[in-house]
């Protein structure tokens, strides 16, 4: 009977303590999803943008096949205006 009790309230003190990890865990849960609920949303947001974000990446896309000259103007205006922002910003930084 002894070793019977014994194993009952190292049972009983097993399971104590599961139920409080859990409590620590679902606690844990809760302030992780409250801290990421913007983000959440932003991502919501986003992919309700999905569907038409491809119909028009699908229509640019086909345009520039048809016209392959375009996509050389436009990736010499990408890259001159990235070279832009990118002198912008160090003259900037030098500046402070």
């Amino acid at each position: 009977m002894a070793k019977s009790s014994s194993l009952q309230s190292r049972r009983r003190g097993l399971e104590g303590r599961i139920a409080s990890e859990r409590r620590a865990v679902q606690q844990a849960a809760d302030q992780w999803l409250t801290a990421t609920a913007s983000f959440d949303r932003k991502v919501e947001k986003l992919s309700a943008l999905k569907v038409p974000a491809a119909l028009v990446g699908g229509l640019i896309t086909l345009r520039l096949v048809r016209k392959p000259g375009k996509l050389i103007t436009l990736a010499r205006k990408g890259i001159g205006l990235y070279t832009l922002t990118r002198g912008v910003r160090k003259m900037i930084s030098q500046a402070r």
